[in-house]
C-alpha cells in the first residue's frame, strides 16, 4: 500500500517515500520474534509470588496445583487454598478495573471472608500486585502485606496505554485496539486518530522507536536506494510479465467453482418450491371435497363426548405458577425434567412421590457449617442477619422459608403437586416451640401479614389436648376480610426494619397437635399489582414422652433425664449434642407430663434416658436428613422391684392372703395336739 503524507509532490519525491515505506516495512518483518507482552487484561498468579498470611488461617495459596486465581477488569474467579481452611471461592469478588477489589469470598471451613471491610481492604496496585486487608469473622485478618506477595500479570485500566485500558480516551465512540482507528497496537498510549494517513499496524514500530535511531536509519537510506530500487523491479518484473490468458484461465476456474455451488445451494430451494406447490394442491382438493357446513353429528347438538376430558386435552401446558415455582429452584427442575413431567397430563406421574423444596441456606447454595467453641462442627441454616447482600440477592421471591432455634436451622418443605398444577407446601414443627418466617416479595410492599387457621385434628391428638384447649392458648383475632369463614387462631404482622426487602416474623405453634394453615398476604406498594396469598400447611406434632406401662395403660414419668447424642464428622465420635448452640437444654428433665423434644440439623444421633428406680435406656442410631424434632415416645422399665408400682388393690390382696395362710396354719396345728 502506497501512504502519500503531503498529497503534493511526484516522481522522485513520491518514489523516495515509497521506499523508505518499503524500508520501514522489511525492518520491522526482520524485528526479532518470540517477545510476548504479559496478559494485562486477563491475568493469573505468578507462581513464585502467591502466598498470604493469615494468624489464624496460616499461609493463603493464591495459585495451588489444582485451582489458581484469574484477575479480570471485573472481578476475580478460581479457587485459593489454605492448608487449614482449604478451599476458597473467590468468584463473588468485583473489581472496579482500577484493581479496587470488593465483595466476600468464600470458604467452607472459615466462612464468609470480606475483601473491602471498614477501614482496610485489598487493591491490586499499577505493578500488579495485592496490597492491603481482608477479614473474615472466624481467621481473622488475611494480611496480603507480608515478606511473601500476591503478584499477577494483570494491570489497573489506569497503569495500561490508552489503546489497552477499556476506556474512550479520544471520546471518539471507539475504545481500544483494534476498534479505534487512531490505535495502531494494544501499545500505542495514543487514542488520537491522524487525519492525514491511515497508519498501518507495522508503523507503531516506528513510532515507538527514539528519534536517535529515526536519524540513523534515515542517513542510511541515500546509500541503499539503488539497490532497494532495482531488487524491487526484479520481484515485480515476474508479476507483471505473467500471460494474460493464465489470469483469464484462474478467473474462468474460480467462476465453474461458484457456478456449481449456487447450484447445489440452489437445489433444496427448488425441491421445497416443488414440495409447497404440491401441499397446496392437496388443500385445494381437500377444500373442494369437505363441505362448507358442518354434519349434524359436528355441530355440537349431539352430547355423545364429554366436553371436559377434550377440553383438557394432553397438550396443555403446566401452569403459569408451577412454572414459576420450576425456575426459582432448579433441582425442583431437574427432578421434573427427569421424570419426564412437561404437560398437565404428565402430573400423574408425581402420584406418591415425595418432592421436598430446600431450606434457605441450601437454596441459596451455600454450606450451613459453622465452628463453635470447642472446635465442634455444627451443620444446619445461616441466620438471615449473616447473610451478605449478594447471598440475600439471590433468595427466591414470594417463597415463605421457616427457620427455627435461632434462624439457626432450616425447615425443609414437602411438596405436593395436585393433577390440576395446584402446589402445596408443608412443614412439621413441634406444639408450642416458636420458630420464624421470611418472605421476599417480588416487588416492593407496603405490608405483609399472616394468620394462622386451624384446618382438622390430627388422628393421634390426645384427650386432654384437645381443640377447646388450643383455643384457651391463643387468643382468636378477627380475620382478614376475605377469610372470616375460616377458623383464625391468630393474626401476626412480619416486619422489614433494616428495608432490605425480607420481611421476617417469629411464631409460636399452636399447643394442640393437628392439621393448621398459615397465609401469608402481601399488599404490594403499587396498587396496580394484586395482592397475594401464600398459602403454608403446618403439620403440628405432640413432644415425646417417657412413660411405664401399666397393663394397659401407660402413666407419664417426671425426673427423667433425657439426653441426645450427636456423632462428630470431625472425630467420628458420639459426644453430647451441643444444643446451646441452638438455644436448647440438653439434657433435658421431664416434668409430670413426661415430655422432651429436640430440634436437631441434620446428622446422626441416639437417645439416652436415665431415672432411678429404672434401668436406663439407649436407643438405637437414627439419621436426620433435614432440620426435624425428635420426639419419639420411650418406655422405661424397672431394674428389680419397685415398691412405687404397687398400687393399695394388690397389698390388700397380699395382706388378705397371708391372714389366711396364718389362720390355716393354727387350725392345723390345734388338731394335732
Amino acid at each position: 500500500m502506497i501512504i502519500d503524507l503531503e498529497k503534493t509532490g511526484r516522481g522522485k519525491n513520491t518514489q523516495k517515500f515509497n521506499l523508505k515505506i518499503l524500508i520501514i516495512c522489511i525492518l520491522a518483518a526482520l524485528a526479532p520474534a518470540g517477545f510476548v507482552l504479559a496478559s494485562v487484561t486477563d491475568g493469573t498468579i505468578d507462581a513464585s509470588n502467591k502466598y498470604a498470611w493469615s494468624e489464624n488461617a496460616g499461609w493463603i495459596d493464591f495459585a495451588p496445583a489444582n485451582g489458581g486465581v484469574r484477575v479480570t477488569d471485573s472481578g476475580l474467579s478460581g479457587y485459593a487454598f489454605g492448608e487449614n481452611i482449604g478451599w476458597i471461592n473467590l468468584g463473588s469478588i468485583t473489581n472496579d478495573g482500577n484493581g479496587n477489589l470488593t465483595g466476600y469470598a468464600w470458604s467452607e471451613n472459615a466462612g464468609w471472608i470480606d475483601f473491602a471491610p471498614p477501614a482496610a481492604g485489598v487493591i491490586i496496585n499499577s505493578a500488579g500486585q495485592f496490597t492491603g486487608r481482608a477479614y473474615g469473622e472466624n481467621i481473622g485478618w488475611l494480611n496480603f502485606d507480608s515478606d511473601y506477595k500476591v503478584q499477577t500479570d494483570w494491570r489497573p485500566r489506569s497503569a495500561r496505554p490508552e489503546c489497552n485500558n477499556a476506556l474512550d480516551d479520544d471520546s471518539d465512540g471507539k475504545i481500544d485496539y483494534p476498534a479505534d482507528p487512531g490505535c495502531s497496537s494494544l501499545d500505542d498510549n495514543s487514542e488520537v486518530d491522524n487525519p492525514g494517513a491511515v497508519v498501518p499496524f507495522f508503523l507503531s514500530v516506528v513510532s515507538s522507536a527514539p528519534v536517535e535511531k529515526i536519524q540513523e536509519i534515515a542517513a542510511e537510506l541515500p546509500e541503499k536506494i539503488e539497490e532497494i530500487k532495482n531488487n524491487t523491479v526484479e520481484l515485480i518484473k515476474p508479476l507483471v510479465e505473467t500471460p494474460v490468458k493464465e489470469i483469464k484461465k484462474t478467473v474462468d476456474k474460480i467462476a465453474g467453482t461458484f457456478k456449481s455451488e449456487a447450484k447445489k445451494i440452489a437445489e433444496p430451494f427448488k425441491s421445497d418450491a416443488k414440495k409447497i406447490a404440491r401441499e397446496n394442491k392437496q388443500a385445494e382438493e381437500i377444500k373442494k371435497a369437505v363441505p362448507p357446513q358442518a354434519p349434524e353429528v359436528l355441530k355440537g347438538g349431539w352430547p355423545l363426548i364429554p366436553e371436559g376430558p377434550v377440553n383438557n386435552f394432553a397438550l396443555t401446558p403446566l401452569t403459569k405458577d408451577l412454572s414459576l415455582l420450576l425456575n426459582k429452584f432448579p433441582e425442583l427442575e431437574k427432578a421434573f425434567v427427569d421424570l419426564g413431567v412437561n404437560k398437565i397430563d404428565d402430573l400423574a406421574k408425581l402420584e406418591g412421590v415425595k418432592l421436598i423444596l430446600p431450606g434457605l441456606t441450601e437454596a441459596l447454595g451455600l454450606n450451613g457449617s459453622t465452628t463453635a467453641n470447642g472446635g465442634i462442627v455444627l451443620s444446619g441454616g445461616i441466620p438471615l442477619n449473616s447473610l451478605p447482600p449478594a447471598a440475600k440477592e439471590k433468595i427466591p421471591t414470594d417463597i415463605v422459608f421457616a427457620k427455627s432455634a435461632g434462624q439457626l436451622i432450616d425447615f425443609k418443605m414437602e411438596l405436593t403437586v395436585a393433577k390440576t398444577g395446584e402446589t402445596q407446601s408443608k412443614i412439621n414443627v413441634t406444639s408450642g416451640r416458636s420458630f420464624s418466617l421470611l418472605v421476599k416479595p417480588e416487588s416492593q410492599a407496603k405490608s405483609v401479614k399472616g394468620l394462622i387457621i386451624f384446618k382438622d385434628k390430627a388422628a393421634r391428638l390426645d384427650a386432654a389436648e384437645t381443640l377447646a384447649g388450643a383455643l384457651r392458648d391463643l387468643a382468636i383475632k378477627p380475620a382478614l376480610a376475605e377469610t372470616e369463614t375460616r377458623l383464625v387462631l391468630a393474626e401476626f404482622n412480619y416486619n422489614d426494619d433494616d428495608h432490605d426487602g425480607i420481611w421476617t416474623a417469629d411464631v409460636q405453634a399452636p399447643a394442640a397437635i393437628g392439621n393448621y394453615e398459615i397465609i401469608t398476604k402481601i399488599d404490594y406498594a403499587d396498587d396496580k399489582i394484586k395482592a397475594k396469598e401464600i398459602k403454608l400447611i403446618t403439620v403440628v406434632d405432640p413432644e415425646g414422652y417417657i412413660y411405664r406401662k401399666s397393663g394397659e395403660n401407660e402413666t407419664r414419668l417426671s425426673g427423667a433425664v433425657v439426653s441426645i447424642f450427636w456423632q462428630n464428622p470431625q472425630t467420628n465420635n458420639f459426644e453430647l449434642w451441643p444444643a446451646g448452640q441452638y438455644q436448647q437444654a440438653n439434657p433435658q428433665t421431664t416434668d409430670i407430663t413426661g415430655r422432651y423434644s429436640f430440634l436437631v440439623p441434620p446428622g446422626e444421633y441416639y437417645l439416652k434416658v436415665e431415672l432411678d428406680g429404672y434401668a436406663p435406656y439407649q436407643g438405637e442410631k437414627f439419621t436426620v436428613k433435614e432440620g426435624n424434632s425428635v420426639h419419639a415416645n420411650i418406655e422405661l422399665k424397672t431394674e428389680f422391684l419397685n415398691w412405687n408400682i404397687i398400687d393399695w388393690k394388690i397389698i390388700f390382696m397380699l395382706a388378705l392372703a397371708a391372714l389366711v395362710a396364718y389362720n390355716f396354719y393354727r387350725d392345723r396345728k390345734r388338731n394335732k395336739n
